[in-house]
């Protein structure tokens, strides 16, 4: 008879974690459609606007600028730039908090 009711038992407790994640599942569905509709509908506004600007521009006499939105961010090439090649060593030192070395700083005199 314990065997049956712990069988009861985790049934029910599978029963509602299978329900809880399809609720889960459901409302996380709805959340992204709205969130894509909404979208659809800001980039349809974004052009208008933007056609709007091109328009009032080119009546204005400004009919080689135009106007448009960039909604990707711009790719960076710092990580590209090799520290070393530009800051000389006590150019290095000094950004880390050491004082110079002393040959740089004879040529420097000598120079």
């Amino acid at each position: 008879m314990v065997k049956l009711y712990a069988m009861i038992a985790l049934v029910g407790v599978l029963g509602i974690a299978g329900y809880g994640a399809k609720y889960y599942y459901d409302t996380t569905q709805a959340t992204i459609s709205t969130l894509r509709e909404n979208n659809s509908r800001l980039e349809v506004a974004v052009q208008t606007q933007v056609d709007s600007i091109n328009m009032m521009l080119e009546e204005a006499g400004f009919g080689d600028i135009k106007v448009t939105v960039h909604t990707k961010p711009p790719v960076s090439y710092i990580s590209d730039i090799d520290i070393t090649a530009i800051l000389t060593q006590n150019e290095l030192r000094a950004i880390a908090g050491f004082e110079p070395l002393e040959e740089e700083e004879q040529e420097q005199e000598n120079e």
